[in-house]
């Protein structure tokens, strides 16, 4: 394993060099989802923190919880979710604002287009 480039801040008590947000609107765990979950091991190794938020619309049949949130937590990982009933909201937007601040995550990083518009 290589160290971290000379810019990289110093990991500080175990912490991770830098922390990423993954933020993805969906309704299941589909090929982002999953990319997000395999990379994150290799990722914490290398010092890059994985936390995922997930806007969710949840199908009249489906769970209540987003699967990706679930596979999130049985993986360790820190995962939450923001329901998301309506094309359009301010109240998810609000809620996603909060949950950027309040996970402290350096990046954000979106993966479809609602979520890049929203973050």
């Amino acid at each position: 394993m290589n160290p971290p480039p000379e810019s990289a801040p110093l990991s500080a008590g175990g912490r991770s060099f830098v922390k990423v947000l993954h933020c993805r609107s969906s309704t299941g765990r589909y090929g982002p989802e999953r990319s997000v979950l395999e990379l994150a091991p290799a990722l914490g190794a290398l010092g890059i923190g994985t936390e995922i938020v997930a806007l969710y619309r949840a199908p009249d049949d489906g769970p209540p919880e987003h699967p990706w949130v679930s596979e999130a937590h049985a993986h360790g990982l820190t995962a939450t979710q923001v329901n998301d009933r309506f094309p359009v909201s301010l109240r998810v937007v609000r809620r996603l604002a909060w949950r950027v601040r309040r996970s402290g995550a350096d990046i954000l990083h979106t993966h479809d287009y609602k979520s890049n518009m929203l973050g």
